[in-house]
């Protein structure tokens, strides 16, 4: 019995011993944190070289892109882009979570063609950005828009002072390129801008009835097919007589 009791006691000992060594800490330095990478789908730096001007892109561009982070993860993206031949300046970081976008890249206003660089950079978990951003320069060129009216809404050849025109605008280069629809009566050189959206409108003609000299006039101008009212009036609307209605589309 007394030699259990020492094993026992024996044992106790022990652990206690084990236990009073665990109180060590760690030392040594934290690393510092360390910064994401940015991959792009499209490996080349530039594309510019790899296409010919018959060749470039338009200007709506599906790109994705992933990151990695060695101490951490990546949080967020922040993406830019701007016509190659300005530079940066003044452009900032759009942040999004999102791994892939549908871009509508810039061309300069009354340029066919632009090399746009695109670049995009990963965030990680404690804000820290990759400090050499993914890249590449997309060649792209502007394709004009379409638009055609809608036939079997077109007025009638002789009809009163109250009609509706319906068309369909597009553009190769994506919709929310579409920068506005214009309208014109007789005069092909003096177009009254609408929104891009609109393709049902209603013309009223602002006349008096009683001035029968009166032969030329506004239309007021109601969008949709619930007729709403705008502020709108395009001039050169012709009473009692022909009249050529021309629309287009802007992007």
């Amino acid at each position: 019995m007394r030699d259990h009791l020492q094993t026992l006691l024996g044992l106790g000992a022990l652990i206690g011993v084990l236990l009073g060594g665990c109180d060590a800490g760690f030392t040594g330095e934290p690393l510092p944190n360390q910064p994401p990478e940015t991959y792009l789908s499209v490996r080349d730096s530039s594309l510019v070289d790899n296409l010919s001007d018959e060749e470039r892109l338009v200007s709506t561009v599906y790109v994705s892109w992933s990151g990695d982070d060695p101490d951490g993860y990546v949080a967020a993206y922040e993406l830019r882009y701007y016509d190659t031949a300005t530079g940066p300046v003044g452009v900032g970081w759009t942040r999004t979570t999102r791994n892939d976008s549908l871009v509508l890249l810039p061309i300069p206003p009354g340029q066919a063609t632009a090399n746009v660089t695109f670049e995009v950079r990963a965030i990680d978990n404690e804000g820290l950005a990759d400090p050499t951003p993914a890249r590449t320069v997309f060649p792209i060129r502007n394709s004009p828009p379409e638009i055609r009216l809608v036939n079997f809404e077109l007025p009638p050849d002789t009809t009163f002072p109250i009609f509706s025109f319906s068309w369909q605008a597009d553009d190769p280069d994506g919709v929310t390129n579409l920068a506005r629809i214009e309208v014109s009566f007789n005069d092909s050189t003096r177009f009254v801008a609408l929104p891009p959206e609109v393709d049902f409108v209603t013309f009223v003609a602002n006349f008096d009835r009683n001035d029968p000299s009166q032969l030329e006039t506004t239309a007021r101008v109601y969008t949709g097919r619930a007729f709403r009212s705008t502020t709108i009036e395009v001039p050169g609307l012709r009473l009692d007589a022909e009249n050529t209605f021309y629309v287009r589309a802007v992007d």
